[in-house]
């Protein structure tokens, strides 16, 4: 396991059998639109490289549009949807949309 933190976000992530995901990225509300979730995003990416991973997969809320354009924006591309992957209190099951990016070395990770 892997944390990766600023001030006010963290990113926690795995990296084995030659792939990485991102199982956790949060960002505090009032830190938001500063960056922090996209310099996570590239040191992960980094730390997953360095292990020897060649791909990145995670998983996002349908409905969280600002998440997916940081992905897409950072080269990830969607691979498939997981029907009501997310419960939300009260309300109907969001779908997960998974995304992938290569992201280097084809060697397994440590």
């Amino acid at each position: 396991m892997h944390l990766v933190t600023r001030d006010g976000a963290f990113l926690l992530g795995r990296a084995i059998a030659g792939e990485a995901e991102i199982l956790t990225l949060a960002t505090d509300p009032r830190s938001r639109r500063k960056g922090l979730a996209r310099a996570m995003l590239r040191d992960f990416m980094d730390i997953a490289r360095d292990a020897g991973c060649d791909r990145l997969f995670l998983e996002v809320a349908r409905d969280n549009g600002p998440a997916l354009a940081l992905y897409a924006g950072e080269g990830f591309a969607r691979i498939g949807t997981r029907r009501g992957y997310f419960s939300r209190d009260g309300r109907a099951p969001v779908d997960a949309i998974m995304m992938e990016r290569v992201i280097g070395a084809e060697s397994e990770c440590e």
